[in-house]
């Protein structure tokens, strides 16, 4: 069996962030089929059994680096965040799917860095973040869709630090969003849209991760944080008390969560030993289904549901996979795979998953260790790796400390690439080891 190229290896690709789109019978993600990321529309009911041919919906030389559909049921406009140049001065622009009629949000401020936040007012207006007032705050503004209209300023932010996933209260005028001054010190605020006016949240006495997940049906604020716990965790908190009840509190950090629709459910993931485990959590009940994803790593856009809240549209890629679009309907436990990621020719049934191996770490720690057997002559494990009978070669990826429970995909280096002959691969171990930062 001949070894692919190193350039096949270099163009393996990736799938990730999806959401629905119009109806729910379609869904976008990003994808990088022509080199950088772009916008790619397939049906929601498609499989993989087959290749898929996804339409391409942006293009250009720069990459889309965040895509937000529009919540309103059979609207197929979208908003998608590009820089030029990797400059990092994220730009929005407005893409109607159905017209291909495009227009360019943000124009006259493209020194700015730009933060899609959230739709209102039926999709006839967003709110996002801008550092436009001053290179190191970031404020609030509203933009209505029509092309006459200018952006508003909603509330000017005093401190330092981005503001990130904001989400909107059952009265329509809050948004609950957190100020991240740090990795691990954010601030949780509530801005008033209307009055400009914002009151800080306090959920326990320690510094830490706080953000914001959505407003259950009974005006409770979901959130995701580490505050008083080494993990992230899923809790509740009530406004009218300031107490807070935990919904979820694992042995593993809550990697990602989102409320539904009707607003009675959240999907999370846990990162176990990392690897993603995906949940439905009914709140009324405390019903908890499992996803039957298999192993990989989970990446979720910012409109993951259909309009009835019934299925969630998730991208997953690791070891044995380079990245696929997913559907799952919990009521039904049904999955389907709707995209999938290039392989650059290279035989999807050779690329087999890793083992997680714990040992104790020189400070008494618990990490671990991605191992991976392969055959010298082919590869070394650093994301996908290969499968020959007779396999020798022990492969070693560090995941990290227990604390810090690192999620990595990678691509392949194939082995020969990697020594000036095949025979000096064997034995060779690749080891980095992770630790959490401090706060």
């Amino acid at each position: 069996m001949s070894i692919p190229s190193i350039a096949r290896y270099l163009s393996i690709g990736r799938s990730f962030a999806p959401s629905f789109l119009g109806e729910a019978d379609e869904v976008v993600y990003l994808g990088d089929l022509t080199g950088v990321p772009q916008v790619w529309l397939v049906p929601a009911s498609a499989g993989c059994t087959a290749p898929l041919a996804p339409e391409q919906l942006t293009c250009g030389d720069d990459r889309v680096a965040g895509l937000w559909t529009s919540p309103v049921p059979g609207d197929r406009r979208l908003i998608y965040g590009r820089d030029a140049g990797g400059n990092e001065r994220m730009q929005l622009h407005l893409l109607d799917v159905g017209t291909g009629e495009e227009r360019w949000l943000t124009a006259s401020h493209p020194d700015s860095i730009h933060d899609f936040g959230l739709w209102e007012d039926g999709g006839r207006s967003i709110v996002y973040s801008a550092n436009r007032r001053d290179p190191g705050l970031f404020d609030l503004y509203r933009q209505a869709l029509d092309p006459e209209s200018a952006p508003d300023l909603l509330w000017e932010n005093s401190r330092p630090g981005y503001l990130s996933r904001p989400v909107l209260g059952l009265d329509g005028r809050t948004a609950y969003l957190s100020r991240v001054r740090s990795s691990f010190e954010h601030d949780l605020l509530a801005i008033d849209l209307e009055a400009g006016r914002d009151q800080e949240i306090r959920i326990g006495t320690e510094p830490g991760r706080v953000v914001p997940v959505g407003t259950s049906w009974r005006e409770e604020i979901v959130l995701l944080t580490d505050r008083g716990s080494d993990m992230l965790r899923l809790v509740l908190w009530e406004a009218s008390s300031g107490a807070t009840r935990v919904l979820v509190d694992a042995d593993w950090d809550v990697s990602f969560a989102r409320l539904t629709p009707d607003r009675r459910a959240v999907v999370y993931a846990l990162n176990h030993g990392g690897r993603s485990e995906v949940h439905w959590l009914d709140l009324a009940t405390g019903q908890d289904r499992v996803a039957p994803i298999g192993s990989g790593v989970a990446s979720w856009g910012r409109r993951p549901f259909s309009p009835d809240g019934g299925s969630v549209t998730f991208a997953l890629s690791g070891p044995a996979r380079p990245g696929e679009v997913r559907v799952w309907t919990p009521k039904t436990n049904q999955m389907v795979c709707v995209a999938r990621a290039s392989a650059a020719g290279i035989p999807r049934s050779s690329f087999v998953d890793a083992e997680l191996v714990s040992y104790e770490t020189f400070d008494e720690t618990e990490s671990g260790l991605y191992s991976h057997a392969a055959d010298p002559r082919v590869a070394v494990q650093t994301g996908f790796g290969r499968r020959r009978s007779g396999d020798r070669l022990g492969a070693r990826r560090a995941r990290g400390t227990v604390a810090s429970h690192v999620q990595r995909t990678g691509a392949v280096l194939p082995c020969p690439w990697l020594c000036d002959h095949a025979s000096q691969c064997s034995g060779i171990q690749r080891i980095r080891q992770g630790v959490r930062s401090p706060r």
